[in-house]
């Protein structure tokens, strides 16, 4: 099993450098045969002298020629696939700051060793800038059992006799990895149309195809919260990760991700109860 890590970058970020050296140690602590990807969606060129040089660090840069995120998503998630970069079984995309422990990275060997587990996913800690504890994304006293994911799939959208009735994505992004099969099985991630939900809406399809995966309570990676994120931006007049009061492109995008699961409910025997 090798795991192919895609570290998205496209804005200076004086963490860049941090987070990759801190990620390549976890996996190190962890035994892990890994492909280190740093994929620049055609972003800042000076982020290249933020990668740490040395003969001991097994790194991949790439600076996209296609802007695949839109500046709305992290792009090196589709970007490295149609780039023909990806060599691993496992993919794993992540956000330009945020830090794995050796702990993820050892719990999601062990569950994919079940051939049964098409993916992982681990709650997580929310940090600032200088790594100091916010709070825990998702309360540890929830026990998520992914080996039944339909009736999660319900549980997201609300499900009542073929109605979807709300949206909710159970899953953090950076806190997530899966078998790269499901690129052939469900299909990609959607950028376009999904933009800065994708990865909720990729989650969603998972389990509305029924892959069974497995999810850590124990938080075991760090989402570091800062003004460099993508979320931050503004595009075409709108923010890209607003609230509910101000919407923003990643809650448009929620709205045509409910529309989309809505149709396709609507006469799947599946969901009649």
């Amino acid at each position: 099993m090798k795991i192919t890590i895609i570290h998205n970058v496209y804005t200076k970020n004086p963490f860049i450098k941090e987070t990759i050296k801190l990620n390549l140690l976890a996996l190190k602590y962890a035994k892990i045969d890994y492909q280190y990807i740093v994929f620049n969606d055609n972003g800042n060129l000076d982020i290249i002298f933020d990668i740490p040089k040395s003969k001991y660090y097994n790194i991949f840069y790439f600076r996209s020629p296609i802007n695949y995120g839109k500046k709305k998503c992290t792009g090196g998630w589709v970007g490295s696939e149609k780039e023909n970069l990806i060599n691993g079984d496992i993919i794993h995309n992540i956000g330009q700051d945020d830090i794995m422990s050796s702990l993820f990275y050892q719990e999601a060997k062990k569950c994919f060793e079940n051939k049964e587990n098409w993916f992982f996913t681990s709650n997580g800690f929310k940090v600032n800038e200088q790594l100091e504890l916010l709070n825990i994304m998702i309360n540890p006293n929830f026990n998520i059992d992914y080996s039944l994911p339909l009736k999660h799939f319900k549980m997201w959208f609300g499900i009542q006799y073929n109605k979807v009735t709300s949206a909710n994505n159970g899953m953090l992004a950076s806190g997530t990895m899966y078998r790269r099969d499901l690129h052939n099985l469900i299909g990609m991630p959607d950028l376009d149309k999904f933009e800065g939900a994708a990865d909720f809406e990729y989650w969603s399809r998972i389990l509305f195809n029924e892959y069974k995966g497995k999810y850590l309570s124990m938080p075991s990676w760090y989402y570091r919260q800062s003004k460099y994120s993508t979320g931050n931006e503004i595009i075409d007049g709108i923010i890209n990760r607003g609230t509910k009061e101000n919407p923003g492109h990643q809650q448009l995008a929620i709205g045509r991700i409910k529309n989309n699961y809505t149709e396709y409910v609507k006469n799947d025997n599946r969901f009649k109860l």
